[in-house]
């Protein structure tokens, strides 16, 4: 007897076929009903059967259909399938059993002694194969068996002799391991207390590098507050010196234009303070806009005027005929020119010439910075742009100024390259950046290029709990034609916004009683329109501070000191949400 006994599928619509049938069939095999195509599908999915007994005329799927997808599964394409169907005999149905796979097609009335027989053989056909493969079955259990009592003996010997060797080598060497020992262990001992030490101190480590983070990120947003009034007072100085006669004007122009370069300098440092693992992955975010490179140039002299003068060397600069323009950013160009002047100054005696000069060859523009100093080693100028290599013996610093140098120039999708005739012989950096064809007229402002405002007038409420901050803020929006409202802390600034229900909103994140991310929740609740653009203003600028504030319901993220430009796209952004309806 096989484990499971032997099954016949037996597949009719008909209550009493099912019965006949199945009476015929009790002493030859387990009987298995199905009253449908489906229910027989379902059937040969869960088990094996010696036979299916397959009525031809049966609702929704008949005897044909169910017998094509019996045989398009791989479990049930070889189970004999035998027809039965009640209709007057025709050769083309039979034909068309044969084709499906069919072994036989009986007609109703089905007689019992011929169905016995039938079902008998493939009963026994499939006991047969059962007994096969359990007898296959036992052969190969008794090889493996076998195969495992040779490989046992095999491994016995082996393991006989492996253990008379391994006898042998510990008898020679047992008393080297009993020296080693006692010393093993002492090292043991000095590596846990150098891993408990190493342990204390990375945990110190570690909380001394995330206090200095959380000190720089306050830093970085108490200064914020600070430079958004500086920002906004320069944006309002340039306006109101457009108004002055040019002769008493220009010396206040070169004044507001120097503190608005040394203004958005600070900025860049504190943003650089909010994000140090930035610098740390050499992810350096460039500003670019269209400059004037002599001006690049003269700010970098004179950011090393104190190192020049302290040596006192010569510096000759020998500018273009005509204005030359790239599209860069200033600040970082002043640092790269800065960079390599202070690097000409340190290695060049007192009283040196260095030269500074700039050429134009097609699309490119070359700046030249040569001095007579020390000159450069062969061996180190091809690893002169390296991290930490100095030019020379005696260098000051890290060596990390001309790395600096050339990351900067590649981000710009310039060149530098460096030579020197050897020692004694002076050096020679030459960089060369792409050059911008046509130029706009702007005007300068904090934050680069400033076009004339022309904005359609709006009421703004203005929500924030430093004074200078909004007063600063106010005035430039006035001077702008906007109508503005203020309000010192967040449930004054709800209330302002729900009875004005100005047209834009610039509300500040860390206020007392409710903060800037309750009430951008309160005011879409109980207006959930957009008809007020709601607009964070704060010294929090990192990714997950942005990410909140639009969670919050805020539509645009700005960081303290915001420049006129990032203000004016707000009403830019406002005006073209209106052109859109």
């Amino acid at each position: 007897m096989s484990e499971h006994p032997t099954e016949i599928l037996l597949v009719d619509d008909d209550p009493r076929n099912l019965l006949a049938i199945e009476s015929a069939l009790e002493d030859v095999a387990k009987i298995v009903r199905a009253r449908s195509g489906e229910e027989a599908l379902r059937c040969l999915l869960e088990r094996e059967f010696a036979l299916v007994l397959l009525d031809v005329q049966m609702p929704s799927m008949d005897g044909f259909e169910t017998a094509a997808l019996i045989r398009s599964r791989e479990r049930s394409r070889g189970t004999p399938i035998i027809f039965i169907t009640a209709f007057n005999r025709d050769d083309h149905e039979i034909l068309k059993a044969y084709a499906l796979g069919a072994v036989d097609f009986l007609f109703k009335p089905v007689v019992p002694e011929m169905l016995r027989a039938k079902a008998s053989v493939f009963v026994a056909l499939q006991e047969e194969q059962a007994r096969v493969a359990r007898q296959a079955e036992l052969l190969r259990s008794h090889e493996r068996r076998e195969h495992a009592r040779i490989l046992a003996d095999e491994r016995r010997r082996w393991e006989e002799q492996a253990l008379r060797h391994q006898m042998e080598e510990e008898r020679r060497t047992s008393e080297e391991l009993t020296r080693k020992t006692e010393e093993l262990t002492r090292l043991i001992d000095e590596r846990e207390r150098t891993q408990g030490e190493l342990a204390h101190m990375n945990e110190r480590l570690a909380q001394a590098n995330q206090r200095k983070d959380q000190f720089l990120a306050v830093l970085a947003h108490e200064l914020r507050n600070p430079l958004a009034p500086l920002v906004h007072g320069l944006e309002l100085f340039r306006m109101r010196l457009r108004d002055m006669p040019s002769e008493s004007a220009e010396p206040l122009r070169r004044i507001q234009a120097l503190m608005s370069r040394q203004t958005d300098t600070l900025r860049r440092l504190v943003d650089d303070l909010l994000d140090i693992s930035r610098i740390d992955r050499g992810q350096i975010e460039l500003r670019r806009e269209e400059i004037e490179i002599h001006e690049v140039l003269r700010q970098a002299i004179a950011t090393s005027q104190p190192a020049i003068e302290d040596r006192r060397h010569a510096v000759h600069f020998e500018p273009l005929v005509q204005p030359a323009y790239v599209d860069a950013d200033s600040v970082r160009l002043v640092q790269v020119f800065g960079n390599v002047l202070g690097n000409a100054c340190r290695y060049t005696p007192e009283g040196g010439q260095i030269e500074v000069r700039c050429a134009t060859e097609q699309d490119w523009l070359s700046i030249c910075i040569m001095d007579n100093g020390r000159g450069i080693d062969p061996e180190l100028l091809p690893r002169i742009f390296d991290m930490f290599v100095q030019e020379r013996r005696g260098g000051e610093g890290l060596g990390l100024g001309l790395t600096l140098a050339r990351i900067l120039i590649e981000q710009h999708g310039g060149r530098i390259e460096a030579h020197s005739d050897g020692i004694g012989r002076g050096s020679r950096f030459t960089i060369w950046l792409p050059v911008r064809h046509g130029r706009q007229d702007f005007l300068v402002g904090a934050d680069g290029p400033v076009r004339e405002l022309r904005l359609v007038p709006r009421r703004v409420v203005l929500v924030d709990d430093h004074p200078d901050v909004r007063e600063s803020l106010r005035e430039l929006l006035q001077l702008w034609g906007h109508t503005v409202s203020e309000a010192e802390d967040g449930e004054l600034g709800l209330d302002t916004i729900l009875r004005i229900k100005p047209d834009v909103a610039f509300v500040d994140i860390g206020m007392p009683k409710l903060d800037g991310y309750g009430l951008a929740c309160r005011v879409r609740e109980l207006i959930p329109s957009s008809q007020i653009r709601l607009v964070a203003l704060t010294g929090f600028g990192q990714q997950s501070d942005q990410e909140r504030a639009y969670q919050a319901g805020f539509d645009a993220h700005l960081v303290k000191p915001t420049s006129p430009q990032a203000l004016e796209k707000v009403f830019l952004d406002l005006e073209a949400a209106g052109a859109s309806r």
